[in-house]
Parts: structure tokens; C-alpha cells; sequence
């Protein structure tokens, strides 16, 4: 997935909000690509991540779940993720 951000950055005292905020910004992307790409069972190198055993995939889709491997069981970790 390519991001593209485009800001004009003024010379003087004001840049460091301006930057602190653009940053932020490039920050919150990032959350939000990394949450989608792993909700959707792929890793950093936009591979699929390694199938879960048939049996964890099937204790997995007994419960209702996704038995793709996807790092999600409660959400907790996904859910963790911020921007620093």
C-alpha cells in the first residue's frame, strides 16, 4: 500500500507544530495500515502469514472465528497499537 503525503511547510517559528502534526498524521496512517493488513492475514512483506495448525484453525472457526491466520483472537493486541 503506497502514502503519499503533501504539505507545504513554512519557514519560521511555526514548523514545529506543522511538522508535529504532519507527523502525527504519518503516524496514524501507519496504525491503521498495519491493523487492515494484518486483519487481513498478511504480513510486512505483503505475504500471507503462515496457516494455523488444521486443528487450532478448526478450534478457531468453532468458535465463530476466522480460522485464517490473522493474529486475532480477542482483538486485545490490534486494539493496543498506537502511535507513539
Amino acid at each position: 500500500m503506497k502514502l503519499t503525503l503533501r504539505i507545504k511547510i513554512p519557514k519560521g517559528p511555526e514548523v514545529r507544530p506543522i511538522v508535529a502534526r504532519a507527523l502525527a498524521a504519518v503516524g496514524d496512517a501507519a496504525v491503521t495500515i498495519i491493523r487492515q493488513r494484518t486483519e487481513r492475514g498478511i504480513d510486512k512483506f505483503g505475504k500471507p502469514f503462515v496457516p494455523y495448525t488444521p486443528e487450532y484453525a478448526l478450534a478457531k472457526a468453532s468458535t465463530g472465528r476466522s480460522a485464517v491466520a490473522n493474529l486475532l483472537l480477542t482483538g486485545e493486541m490490534l486494539n493496543n497499537l498506537k502511535r507513539l
